[in-house]
């Protein structure tokens, strides 16, 4: 039971950064490649102190590099797909304005 609480309490600390790191991304006078890496950096280092202190990965050299390197590809492939979807948005938008 005590296992599951640590774990449903660290749970929440990563929905809670994840949330509040959100707000990066209204910094209108940051580049995007500034916000990025600060959402990229609060996220993957909450993800790898989590998953130390619950036992998801062991605080070795390699399962510390395999979890970032797994947590960059995720996020890299969620971060084109949304630039994508919102470019082809505001080529939308772009189109309408110009009719």
């Amino acid at each position: 039971m005590g296992a599951a609480a640590v774990q449903t309490l660290w749970l929440m600390v990563i929905g809670a950064v994840f949330g509040g790191a959100s707000l990066i991304w209204k910094k209108e006078n940051w580049s995007l490649g500034l916000r990025t890496a600060v959402f990229f950096v609060l996220g993957a280092g909450t993800q790898v102190l989590a998953g130390v202190c619950c036992g998801w990965i062991r605080l070795t050299m390699q399962d510390v590099v395999l979890d970032i390197l797994t947590f960059s590809g995720i996020f890299s492939v969620i971060w084109a797909l949304e630039y994508i979807w919102m470019r082809h948005r505001l080529a939308g938008i772009n189109s309408c304005l110009k009719n």
